[in-house]
């Protein structure tokens, strides 16, 4: 996405590119399929149709670990009452986000966003997964790390089963008291955390108000979604 940006910003100042980028001697088709492929433009189920904005800074797969995350966090707001963290997920987030152990002590802010055990530990933290904290370097927080000291993760097989249609977790909390928390969240292919792609971007413009925020939700709640979303893209 941001590539993209970058290169729509660079057209806009009349860059261009090579003519033939797809057919060409040492185009797209050459470098990977050897012949230009017979695309068919007929009405199909295409995958951008299955697409969702992401509503936390944090990789696809994790979206669904903060949110049922943020359901714990509104029934224990200490973390520090936490004494066990049990996580059910399916086969390709743990082996993306939570298998390697540098997912679970990262040293960079990129390996942190890539990491399911610490969006669950920054949401039950904080309540919230925000960027800038992220850019900081929350992720190294005393409080995260001793959630992350307590939790376990893994494969649920009818979670594996139901994907990559249905994206599953479990989160099972025992507390100091032993009192248990369990949240269960599902999302369907193409279904975002709990908001629309209207609604995730009205909440992010509003963390902007004081860089011309407020402008541009007005013009997003009240005018076409693509109009907004351009004039998004030119300022930030």
């Amino acid at each position: 996405a941001s590539n993209a940006i970058t290169c729509m910003r660079l057209a806009q100042r009349g860059f261009s590119g090579p003519g033939a980028a797809f057919d060409g001697v040492n185009g797209l088709w050459a470098q990977t399929v050897g012949s230009n492929p017979e695309i068919s433009l007929a009405e199909q189920a295409w995958c951008a149709g299955r697409t969702s904005l992401k509503r936390w800074p944090v990789r696809d797969s994790c979206q669904i670990g903060v949110l049922a995350a943020l359901d714990v966090h509104a029934q224990v707001s200490e973390s520090k009452r936490i004494a066990k963290i049990e996580v059910d997920t399916y086969g390709s987030s743990y082996r993306n986000a939570v298998e390697e152990p540098a997912l679970w002590r990262p040293a960079t802010r990129e390996a942190a966003d890539h990491s399911l055990p610490i969006a669950i530990g920054l949401a039950l933290v904080f309540g919230d997964v925000d960027a800038a904290a992220l850019d900081e370097g929350s992720f190294r927080d005393q409080a995260v790390m001793a959630v992350l000291d307590r939790m376990t993760v893994r494969v649920n097989e009818d979670f594996d089963r139901l994907t990559p249609a249905v994206k599953s977790i479990r989160l099972t909390v025992t507390l100091d008291t032993d009192e248990q928390v369990v949240v269960e969240r599902a999302l369907r292919e193409g279904e975002g955390p709990g908001l629309s792609d209207r609604e995730i971007v009205e909440e992010k413009l509003n963390r902007y108000v004081d860089v011309g925020g407020a402008e541009l939700l007005d013009q997003l709640v009240n005018g076409p979604l693509d109009v907004a979303m351009a004039e998004i893209v030119e300022r930030f």
